[in-house]
């Protein structure tokens, strides 16, 4: 799936699908993304798995649990 990411000035990529996971990188306002959904069992929140040419980590989707709103749009 792709992704536009539409809060900024970014959003971060993380290592695991947790908003206290370490940051690993960030992605700007208005770049594209693609990977998998995941949704995150124990917390509810939606996650995209970046797994595009061996990226790697996680970034949420919709950030509303932790006061921010969406972050990204398909």
């Amino acid at each position: 799936m792709r992704y536009k990411v539409v809060f900024g000035p970014r959003v971060a990529v993380r290592t695991s699908p947790s908003t206290s996971a370490k940051a690993i990188g960030a992605k700007p306002k208005g770049d594209i993304v693609e990977g998998e959904f995941y949704q995150n069992v124990s917390s509810g929140q939606p996650w995209l798995w970046l797994n595009k040419d061996g990226e790697g980590g996680y970034m949420l989707i919709d950030g509303t649990s932790v006061g921010l709103g969406t972050l990204l749009e398909p």
